[in-house]
């Protein structure tokens, strides 16, 4: 039955649960009969805030809203890999935005044949990661898996110079003890390629030559500044 609503806002817990409106700090930010509500000051990246609104009733009751938080990342996301899914129908699939060498006719092969066609055991963080096989042992070989953007990406955006990657791999291959070869990974050289919507290229190679032989999630940072004469505010191609 609320006709408006007192709105309060800040990044001081403490202050937002007990201001009312008789507040001078700048954590209540008025009556409204708005149903949203955007601060005049923007939000900071890392930064948690907190908000609570007062329920106004036609008659003036007021009825006290609960304390909430929310707290602004400080990475801009390329692919978290969470949105996939097995409805390939609707080209959800992983495979259907990492074009790998079914169509792009190199070594790589994302994702599985069968649903669930992303991984859902071996994950960095979430629910999913993306599986890449690589065969390099046949023309053309090397293999790469592509996700090209219909609108150009601004990497650059609130001075973001990073490109941050978690990766994990598979050990050396090796033998069992009757001779049988167990599943791993020759090494071979992992880069990461950028190119911008001039078609302008660049590729980053690991410095650790058997970084796919890692088997722990790791961290790979890529100063922006490393592809060379790619317009990183203009992203096109991974």
């Amino acid at each position: 039955n609320a006709v408006e609503h007192d709105v309060y806002f800040g990044t001081d817990a403490t202050a937002v649960e007990a201001a009312d409106t008789s507040d001078t700090t700048g954590v209540y930010r008025g009556r409204q009969a708005a149903t949203d509500f955007t601060p005049d000051e923007g939000v900071e990246w890392g930064q948690v805030y907190y908000w609570r609104i007062d329920e106004v009733d036609a008659d003036g009751a007021t009825s006290q809203g609960s304390l909430w938080t929310f707290t602004i990342a400080d990475y801009l996301i390329v692919d978290d890999f969470e949105s996939y899914t097995d409805n390939f129908d609707a080209d959800e699939a992983i495979w259907q935005t990492w074009i790998d060498g079914l169509t792009n006719n190199t070594g790589s092969i994302v994702g599985y044949f069968t649903a669930p066609f992303a991984e859902r055991t071996i994950v960095h963080s979430g629910k999913q990661s993306m599986p890449l096989d690589y065969n390099n042992i046949v023309v053309p070989y090397y293999s790469e898996a592509e996700r090209t953007w219909s609108t150009p990406q601004d990497w650059t955006f609130n001075e973001v110079d990073m490109l941050v990657l978690h990766f994990q791999g598979r050990p050396t291959p090796s033998v069992d003890i009757d001779g049988n070869p167990l599943p791993g990974n020759s090494p071979q050289e992992f880069y990461v390629a950028i190119q911008d919507s001039s078609n302008n290229t660049d590729t980053v190679v690991h410095s650790d030559p058997a970084a796919v032989n890692v088997t722990a999630w790791t961290e790979w940072k890529i100063p922006l500044s490393d592809f060379a004469g790619v317009n990183m505010s203009r992203v096109k191609k991974m």
